[in-house]
């Protein structure tokens, strides 16, 4: 085929470009979509010395044409090397293995080429050798794709220009995702470290553990006697308790002793620097009105004789408080407890008794609100529990120390404000958006937000309880008076003593208040310590959100997602099984092992086994058999079994998300940064999200088609502009390559090759067997003709072989081997057999009406054979006959292979003129290829001008828009008739104004020049006369002159609307607009188009304007522009004398660009 230049210059510019390679816009004009790469056939014309031409001519070229690498022998690649190797070096480069872009037809496409290229270099040498060219046409990407398009898991085409809606929705919720996820990194980042900062320094649970430890050492191990959690312990009923409060409880918190001043001056402290606060407060709680016993009169009498069968507990409680104050003498304290004691103040009616108790710590600057509580159960246990809550005591003693909290509410200020921003555009577009809104991530987003606020609520409450409430009220207790007045006396005070300071029974109220007070404290403080607690996973959930943004960093939450179904399954299956083992140890263990108590603690007690903590001794104390068989069972089953197949569920979805996630994932300070150029490249964008929610209402969606161009989503969106509308749609492309290019091969692929590779390894297996068998009875045959020629007569067995039937029976070359007829045919019919597999890779050998190449026998040779002068050869059997064999033929012969020669003549005869032929067809074809490349070219660059000339006809109309808005086309279109009627009247009443002007201004002149005449009745009508009718000749003037402006205005537009309307024309004349044009409109009404070309500024050419047809614009009109339709009527747009008298349905003539290319000469023609 020749060589055309502009096809060598457009060769040129693909392998110029290197956008071919990176999946973009090719710049071949001759590419088309071809086996779902997304690229076109690099199917460039040849240029003079290229490889197309000695390509054609290998073995490989078939091969590569039908995608057939896995026959691709190492010979092949051989050859393929020479032709490539153009300057004979031994070596060929990446670049001259890149030259194969530019073969004609071959079925690979531009990026298979790159990819073989990539393959054959992978040690970046630039220099490729035959075993690596071998290697990756066998073995590289090229045949893993083949094996991927095989299977059905390449890559699908993408319509770049036309892209469906859901496709771009879902490319916008991933890419809002994506990025708000990644953008609230950094601020959730931001957050959690300032959470840890107040944390730290607000709730102080360093602090709040050394001063607890202090304390509760010092309860515990007061003694002797002790409190609980010692050999030496005593409390266990009521007198027990009120010996220890006697001696251990007075010794805690009073040393009051006179002698203890001198080596402990420091009243009312506990453990060194603990200060009580007020004094101690003893709140009993008691029933308030007993209730009897829920049994039998016989049972109840027994149980109690004095009250008639009364068990103490009941709903109605009541509480009583009694007060120790540090100030006191011991001797007054031991009489007070001992007072206490002797009246029953703690009877059967008690539930719990309330030891209350505010230290506070000035080197710690913390208070410490403590309750040792004795809880008297049912039972008759006394459960002693010890309670202690820790806060500040002046938190912002610093004004620093509120800069974390400022910056802390400013971050969710700042979160609520940008969900309020998605949150409002939702409310607008209905339930439907805000059942979309309020996803999984939004709800943890707003329970950040929700969280956070609580929390410093609660602070706050915290803050103002300390700094407003417990302060004032400890400055009113006289604490400071009565400590001077022991220490003045050197000696407590009596109760006379104190009450000279303050009455006692006031002095008890403002100390029950004041622990009151900080009880509601305490309760804040504890409250605030929970919400911190479950702060915390919320902004773990937020993190996992943060983390959707970065495959590497969201593989935890996408391992828990995909298992998450198996898991629900998995926990159905166990949770059975371990309830039944803790029901089973309930059943034994619960009345003596404390862990087995109860149900609940039976359960907990199963999951620390199962965690590795457990006592064994214990158990085995209640029932030694079943201790064994219980744990033994319970360790095989759940721990041995269960754990690990729940262990195992996790790491198989862990490797099948790594998996799914590839090897190569960008990092996220790369994301990071490319996040920040897509930020840059989208400023002045619409909201993503703000298209998302119009573009998924479905009440009234902002774009009803189901497929989305540049255009359309323009015209759905009228302010978005082109760089965005750009961008969503290469994006939304890049987005849906990248889905269907992540399609690799899985378990199933894989066992479908493996049983296509068995199938086939199967198949030659058997054609190796059946060839290996006829090579065996063919040398079986031949020893068994030997052996009889030898045992009978030779010539006898010659003349019998000869009477086989059929001229194929018994040929020379069979004769000469000695094989008898039956075995001949046998052979001939079994050589003459195209194997399995085999005949159709050899019919290239063979003639073209399938005859095989073994059989086929030279003509020259069978004639010499015939004539008796040489030997006639047989390639099948591989024997030779000499001349005189021959001649020994019987009579008859020479003719048959006269016959058959003549019959191998014609033969080949036909083969030629069919290879002829297929030449030809293949030329045709090339030729036919080569015209569509060029049409689709031509194709191209007429759609790019197309578009071009679309987007100034939107400009154009743009600005016709800008123009006409306020004007009123009602007076434009009486234009033409006022200017005709005035025109006229204008000369007239110039004329007549003229002459009556020249006769006033006369008869003025002559009223001036007779002077002293006698005229009385007109002395004053010249000059008013004058002055009226010249102000009337002002303002005709102008009127005329403002309707010649709006003459000459009205001619500048309708130029510019006849250039907008000349565009349209020749688009719907093309058949690409889908809009009737005004102008058609109104020739099916009869109105004539008519005008001159004179656009001038003049008044005559305004006037021939205006005086000419006007064409109306209707609301068709002005959709094409994306506007509303104008009210009215426009003026006409006037056409040139060509394009009046080119047709009635006015169209233009088609320029000299926009004609199709001349196709080939017919085939048939050609060929004929």
């Amino acid at each position: 085929m020749a060589s055309d230049p502009g096809f060598t210059a457009r060769s040129s510019a693909i392998r110029n470009n290197p956008q071919g390679r990176d999946g973009g816009e090719s710049a071949s004009p001759y590419s088309r979509p071809d086996r779902g790469a997304g690229q076109g056939r690099s199917s460039v014309a040849q240029e003079p010395g290229s490889a197309g031409g000695p390509l054609q001519k290998l073995k490989i070229w078939q091969k590569m044409q039908k995608g057939e690498l896995h026959t691709i022998t190492r010979e092949n690649v051989q050859e393929l090397y020479r032709v490539l190797d153009t300057e004979e070096k031994g070596e060929i480069s990446k670049e001259d293995l890149l030259r194969l872009r530019d073969a004609p037809g071959l079925s690979l496409t531009e990026n298979d080429i790159y990819a073989l290229a990539d393959d054959c270099d992978k040690d970046d040498s630039g220099q490729i050798s035959v075993d690596e060219l071998y290697t990756a046409l066998t073995q590289g990407t090229l045949a893993f794709n083949l094996v991927k398009e095989s299977l059905g898991k390449s890559a699908k085409t993408v319509d770049e220009k036309s892209l469906e809606l859901t496709k771009v929705i879902k490319f916008l919720e991933v890419e809002y995702e994506t990025s708000s996820a990644l953008w609230s990194l950094p601020q959730t980042l931001t957050l959690f470290a300032l959470f840890m900062i107040l944390m730290s320094k607000h709730l102080d649970l360093t602090t709040a553990y050394r001063m607890q430890e202090a304390l509760l050492n010092e309860i515990e191990g007061e003694g002797p006697p002790y409190l609980h959690n010692h050999e030496w312990a005593i409390v266990h009923d009521v007198p027990t308790l009120w010996q220890w409060m006697d001696s251990s409880f007075v010794s805690l918190h009073f040393k009051n002793a006179d002698d203890e001043l001198d080596t402990f001056p420091y009243p009312g402290r506990v453990a060194s620097y603990n200060q009580i606060v007020g004094g101690v407060q003893l709140i009993k709680t008691q029933v308030a009105s007993p209730e009897a016993c829920m049994q039998s009169e016989i049972l109840r009498s027994s149980y109690d004789t004095l009250t008639g069968g009364s068990c103490y507990r009941g709903p109605d409680t009541e509480q009583h408080s009694e007060f120790l104050f540090y100030h006191f003498g011991l001797d007054h304290i031991h009489e007070r407890i001992h007072n206490l004691s002797q009246s029953h103040w703690v009877d059967q009616n008690t539930s719990y008794l309330d030891v209350n108790t505010l230290f506070y710590n000035a080197h710690l600057q913390a208070f410490t609100d403590c309750h040792l509580t004795f809880s008297f159960l049912a039972s008759g246990l006394v459960k002693i529990v010890i309670n202690m809550e820790t806060f500040q005591a002046d938190p912002y003693f610093v004004l620093g120390w509120g800069i974390p909290d400022v910056m802390f509410v400013f971050i969710l200020v700042k979160m609520l404000y940008s969900e309020l921003k998605e949150l409002l555009p939702a409310a607008r577009g209905g339930l439907d958006s805000l059942k979309n809104y309020f996803a999984f991530w939004n709800i943890v987003d707003w329970s950040s937000i929700i969280g956070g606020a609580v929390i410093m609520g609660y602070w706050a409450m915290v803050c103002r309880g300390v700094s407003f409430q417990l302060q004032p009220m400890m400055q009113d207790i006289p604490s400071n008076e009565l400590d001077a007045m022991v220490m003045a006396n050197r000696t407590y005070l009596n109760p006379g003593q104190v009450e000279s300071v303050i009455s006692q029974q006031e002095f008890e109220q403002m100390v029950g208040e004041l622990h009151a007070v900080s009880n509601d404290i305490a309760n804040l403080h504890l409250t605030l310590r929970d919400l911190v607690f479950w702060y915390a996973f919320i902004l773990m959930m937020k993190f996992f959100k943060a983390f959707q943004a970065n495959p590497r960093l969201d593989i935890v939450i996408r391992t828990l997602t995909m298992s998450a179904v198996e898991i629900t399954h998995f926990m159905i299956v166990f949770s059975v099984i371990f309830l039944c083992f803790s029901s089973a140890g309930y059943v034994v263990f619960g009345k003596a092992v404390k862990g087995f108590r109860d149900q609940w603690q039976a359960i907990m007690m199963c999951w620390r086994i199962l965690m590795g903590e457990f006592d064994i001794p214990e158990m085995e104390m209640v029932n030694y058999f079943y201790a064994h068989i219980w744990m033994v069972l319970f360790q095989f089953i759940v721990l041995c079994i269960l754990l690990n197949m729940l262990l195992a569920i996790i790491m198989d979805t862990y490797v099948a998300a790594k998996s799914d996630a590839g090897e190569d994932q960008v990092t996220i300070w790369r994301q990071i940064k490319e996040a920040c150029n897509t930020l840059r490249e989208t400023q002045g964008h619409i909201p993503m999200y703000h298209l998302l929610v119009e573009l998924q209402d479905e009440d009234y969606p902002a774009h009803p088609l189901p497929n989305v161009t540049l255009k359309s989503l323009r015209r759905a969106f009228q302010k978005m502009g082109r760089h965005q509308a750009e961008y969503i749609m290469r994006k939304t492309v890049d987005f849906i390559k990248a889905q269907t290019s992540d399609a690799d091969l899985g378990l199933s692929d894989t066992v479908r090759i493996l049983s296509l590779l068995k199938v086939n390894v199967l198949r030659n297996v058997h054609d190796t067997q059946q060839i290996l068998e006829l090579l065996t009875s063919g040398e079986k045959a031949a020893q068994a003709a030997r052996f009889d020629a030898i045992m009978n007569d030779a010539e006898h067995a010659s003349s019998t072989t000869m009477q086989g039937p059929g001229p194929f029976a018994t040929l020379p070359g069979m004769v000469a081997s000695g094989l008898s007829g039956a075995e001949a045919r046998a052979v001939s019919k079994n050589t003459s057999t195209s194997l399995p597999g085999v005949g159709p890779r050899n019919t290239s050998k063979g003639h073209a009406l399938g005859i095989p190449g073994s059989v086929s026998m030279n003509s020259s040779t069978i004639a010499l054979g015939a004539a008796g002068q040489g030997p006639i050869s047989n390639q099948g059997g591989g024997h030779a006959r000499s001349g005189t064999e021959v001649a020994q033929l019987p009579p008859g012969s020479a003719e048959i292979l006269a016959i058959l020669g003549h019959i191998q003549a014609d033969m080949q005869v036909m083969h030629e003129e069919q290879q002829r032929f297929v030449e030809s067809v293949q030329e045709q074809l090339a030729e036919q290829r080569q015209y569509i490349e060029e049409r689709d070219s031509w194709l191209e660059q007429r759609l790019s001008a197309l578009e071009r000339r679309c987007d100034k006809v939107q400009q154009g109309n743009e600005k016709v828009l800008g123009c006409v808005q306020g004007v009123d086309f009602t007076e434009i279109m009486n234009l033409p008739e006022k200017l005709e009627f005035l025109m006229p009247q204008r000369g007239k009443l110039s004329q007549g104004i003229g002459n009556h002007k020249d006769f006033v201004c006369q008869q003025f002149t002559d009223g001036e020049g007779e002077e002293g005449s006698a005229q009385p009745s007109n002395s004053g009508l010249p000059g008013t006369f004058a002055k009226k009718l010249k102000g009337q000749l002002e303002e005709i003037s102008g009127h005329v002159q403002q309707l010649v402006s709006h003459a000459e205005e009205t001619a500048e537009q309708r130029k510019l609307l006849w250039k907008i309307d000349n565009g349209i024309r020749q688009l719907r004349q093309q058949g690409l607009s889908p809009v009737r044009t005004a102008t058609t409109a109104s020739s099916k009404k009869g109105v004539s188009v008519a005008g001159g070309s004179d656009l001038g500024s003049s008044r005559q050419g305004s006037k021939q304007h205006l005086s000419g047809r006007r064409v109306s614009i209707d609301s068709n009109a002005s959709a094409r522009t994306g506007h509303p339709s104008l009210m009215g009527r426009l003026p006409e747009v006037p056409m040139s004398t060509g394009e009046v008298a080119s047709s009635g349905s006015q169209r233009v003539a088609t320029p000299p660009e926009y004609q199709s290319p001349p196709r080939p000469t017919d085939i048939t023609a050609d060929r004929g």
